[in-house]
């Protein structure tokens, strides 16, 4: 049984919001407590809450928490392929690192640096066919979205939908990321190895040398796209008021430039080739022609096609969590305790 989601994001937002929502709920469950005992007598206090059943409380919370999650894994759509075939491909394997930090939602390029970083990538994904291809997300940290894969149109989908939230830690952790999806490679493979890092270039940590390292003994060839504009731009917020711009402790606005110099150090010190332009489409050509000219090993693979949508096994799921918590938890409950 191969079963993958369509949208992943919303197991992730499913997860996040269920521990969210009822880790304030029990906090003002207790703080509400804690007040009524305040305000009314000790006597009182206890002839009120003799009947509140702890355990049915527990339990009630917990079902809702699997509903919720359950919930939001029908909303992912869980499918599985229903055909599979063997196919013979030559394939190099390519990795995307793509900076996510708060930056790359400046303006100064159209229609925004992450935007643009997204189109080049998706270009790329469009002109190329049996190549293996991963995908690497990075701020403050870095996270993988996907490993190496031929399933170019999950990593199609993937990228489309990737955006700042997706790490919450903010920050330029290159290193980290470039470790991350050096990783990926698969070092007894002949085939060339394509590194790919589309970035603004702002300050970066961390030491070099054990990448650069990494990057020869592989035989990585890697490219940094340059995204932005040297004048540069404001990183928009959202406000009370609408539509902001980033400000520093003073009320200035926040001015990010892309820092061509940082890149062009780093793409000498990776022994790599910094590219930059205002148009994806020639940055895309270029790397397409590097990718052309890539070596490629002859190998065998499954290629899956048609799939059913599952979504309606976490609904169930859902409903009878729900019917439970109905029938047991409230009407059975209260008619036992009569």
């Amino acid at each position: 049984m191969n079963i993958e989601f369509q949208h992943i994001e919303y197991v992730i937002y499913g997860i996040l919001f269920a521990l969210v929502l009822f880790t304030l709920s029990g906090i003002l469950i207790n703080k509400f407590k804690k007040l009524s005992r305040k305000i009314v007598e000790n006597i009182f206090y206890e002839k009120i809450f003799k009947y509140y059943d702890y355990k049915r409380i527990t339990s009630k919370y917990i079902l809702k928490f699997f509903i919720l999650i359950l919930l939001f894994l029908s909303a992912a759509n869980p499918r599985e392929y229903t055909t599979t075939r063997k196919k013979e491909s030559s394939s190099c394997e390519i990795i995307f690192c793509l900076d996510i930090s708060n930056s790359m939602l400046a303006d100064d390029i159209s229609p925004n640096r992450l935007e643009f970083s997204r189109q080049i990538i998706l270009n790329v994904l469009k002109n190329i066919q049996d190549d293996k291809v991963g995908l690497v997300v990075y701020a403050g940290t870095s996270a993988l979205l996907q490993p190496m894969t031929s399933d170019l149109e999950n990593v199609y989908s993937l990228v489309k939908n990737v955006n700042t939230d997706y790490i919450l830690t903010q920050g330029t952790n290159i290193e980290e990321a470039l470790e991350r999806s050096i990783s990926l490679f698969n070092p007894s493979s002949s085939a060339d190895k394509i590194l790919i890092l589309l970035t603004d270039g702002e300050e970066h940590e961390g030491q070099m040398k054990r990448i650069l390292e990494n990057l020869r003994e592989l035989n990585v060839k890697l490219f940094i796209v340059g995204v932005g504009t040297v004048v540069g731009g404001p990183i928009p917020v959202s406000s009370n008021f609408g539509k902001d711009y980033k400000r520093d402790k003073y009320g200035n606005v926040v001015i990010t430039k892309l820092n061509e110099n940082n890149l062009k150090e780093l793409a000498k010190q990776l022994d790599g080739l910094y590219l930059h332009s205002k148009s994806t489409s020639q940055i895309s050509s270029i790397l397409l022609q590097e990718i052309d000219k890539a070596k490629r090993i002859e190998t065998e693979r499954n290629i899956q096609s048609g799939y059913s949508s599952l979504y309606y096994i976490p609904l169930i799921g859902a409903c009878i969590l729900l019917l439970i918590d109905l029938i047991v938890f409230d009407y059975l409950y209260f008619i036992l305790k009569k």
